[in-house]
Order: structure tokens, then C-alpha cells, then sequence
């Protein structure tokens, strides 16, 4: 798979090869500078390629090439994580990049964005009837979306998984995305995901979750009623997704549940 790639752009093998349910990735250099090369596995994620080469290094990783479902990216530092602030209790040092990375993203560009991304509205299309069929939050999940939509606000073009994950250091240039989904939507669903991915192991900190609620919303300037219906939108739809694949929900429906339970949601319960 990649030694057409090597050959056409001069690259060296600096590792072994990563295999993802959606991507191989393998690590190389270019004329001794560290790059990644990746190759996507479904045309959404071959989509988020082309997003990545649209924002163009600003707020998220270089692509130096790219032919078709191949990019070659710069490559991120192996110095630290932005979960490691997660698990040492610096909320506020992660949210705060998650914040300029997104801000950094959303800058408006002067050429046209990626045509074929889907609209944020389709993802959440699963839900009214996750709801019929399972009940219980996931009625306040589904309220909630009906709410957001029914009101929606000025749209870009998100990255759509901006969670601690998708957002590594690279050196100078500093905290970067990657793995886009490439989706167009209310701003304030980017600032979302972060909120239920580092941590799906441990109980539920429901204090903590809504400081990380209220820091979210000051450092991204987003109304943090809006933010926690996504979140609560979000949840149920995770909850759902889940549970059609198999896996235990019980770590996004606690999210849901203590969201559904807040002041802020009185209006969907």
C-alpha cells in the first residue's frame, strides 16, 4: 500500500506501521524531517484529508502531499498529551487549548471549503428513534437536538472530534489537530466531545463535568446553554451508537443523565 508513495515522494521508514479500524499509518521522513503517512480506509475519513488541507496548516497538521486517500503530514512531538493534563486535574490549561485550537480553526477562509461534507443535522438523524426504541434519557437526548436545530445559529465548517486526542504538539508550531470528520454546523458543537471522551473509565465526576462545562464555554465564547443541550443531544446519540455496536453505553448515558438533570435543561425534560 505505501511504496508507491515512498518512491513518488522520496521518504524513509521511521517506524512501524499503525492500524486503525479507519486508517494504516506509517511513520517516515522526508530529506530527515519527521512526516506521517496516511492512508484512509473510508471516503469519510479520505473527506477529512481534504478538510486538512483546506485549513492548511493553520490550527491543525500540514499535509505536505496528498494523492487521493494518501497524505503525507507533518508529524506531531511525543512530548506530552493533552489527557495527561486530563488525568493530572488541569482542566483548565487543556480547555484552554482546546479552545484556541478550535478558534484557530474557524477563522474564515478566502478559498471555498471542501465541497460532499455532511451537514451536523444527519448525525443526529439516528436519534428520534434510538429514543422510541430504548427511552428513557435518550427522549431528553432527542429533545434537545429538536431544540438546537429548530433555532439553528451561524454555521462553519467543523472539525467535528475535537476531543484530547485529536490534539497533539508539534513543537513549535504548537498544538495542532488532526483526524477531522469535516462537518458543518453550529460552532459550539465543536467544543462538545471533549466533555465525554478523555475519561470513560472512572465514575462519573459530575461537579467536575460542570466546571469543565463552565470553562468551556467562557475560554470558547459559546452560550453554555446551548453547549450543555449538545452535550446532552451528544451523549444520547453516542449512547445509542454504542449500543447498536455492541459496546456498553453506560459511560455516555451517565453523561446524559446528569446533563438532563441540570437547570440549564429544564426545557427538554
Amino acid at each position: 500500500m505505501f511504496a508507491p508513495f515512498l518512491r513518488r515522494w522520496s521518504l524513509e521508514i521511521d517506524g512501524d506501521e499503525i492500524v486503525t479500524p479507519r486508517a494504516r499509518l506509517l511513520p517516515v521522513t522526508r530529506l530527515g524531517q519527521p512526516a506521517m503517512l496516511k492512508t484512509s480506509l473510508f471516503p469519510s475519513e479520505a473527506l477529512g484529508n481534504a478538510v486538512l488541507a483546506w485549513w492548511d496548516g493553520h490550527g491543525a497538521a500540514r499535509v505536505l502531499a496528498a494523492d487521493g486517500a494518501t497524505v503525507l503530514l507533518e508529524r506531531a512531538q511525543s512530548t506530552g498529551t493533552l489527557l495527561r493534563l486530563y488525568d493530572e486535574g488541569r482542566d483548565a490549561e487543556a480547555i484552554a487549548v482546546i479552545a484556541e485550537v478550535g478558534a484557530a480553526l474557524h477563522t474564515p477562509r478566502t478559498t471555498p471549503a471542501p465541497t460532499g461534507t455532511a451537514h451536523l443535522k444527519h448525525w443526529f438523524a439516528d436519534l428520534p428513534l434510538a429514543a422510541e426504541r430504548h427511552g428513557g434519557v435518550l427522549r431528553a437526548s432527542a429533545a434537545a437536538a429538536d431544540a438546537l436545530f429548530a433555532e439553528p445559529t451561524a454555521e462553519t465548517l467543523l472539525h467535528g472530534d475535537l476531543h484530547h486526542d485529536n490534539i497533539l504538539h508539534f513543537g513549535q508550531r504548537g498544538w495542532l489537530a488532526i483526524d477531522p470528520k469535516g462537518i458543518r454546523g453550529d460552532r459550539a458543537f465543536e467544543y462538545v466531545p471533549h466533555l465525554i471522551d478523555p475519561d470513560l473509565t472512572t465514575e462519573l465526576d459530575v461537579a467536575r463535568l460542570d466546571r469543565q462545562i463552565a470553562l468551556t464555554a467562557t475560554a470558547a465564547v459559546v452560550d453554555p446553554i446551548r453547549l450543555r443541550l449538545f452535550l446532552l443531544a451528544w451523549a444520547g446519540l453516542l449512547a445509542a451508537w454504542w449500543s447498536d455496536d455492541g459496546k456498553p453505553p453506560g459511560p455516555s448515558l451517565r453523561v446524559a443523565e446528569a446533563v438532563a438533570a441540570s437547570a440549564a435543561c429544564d426545557m427538554v425534560r
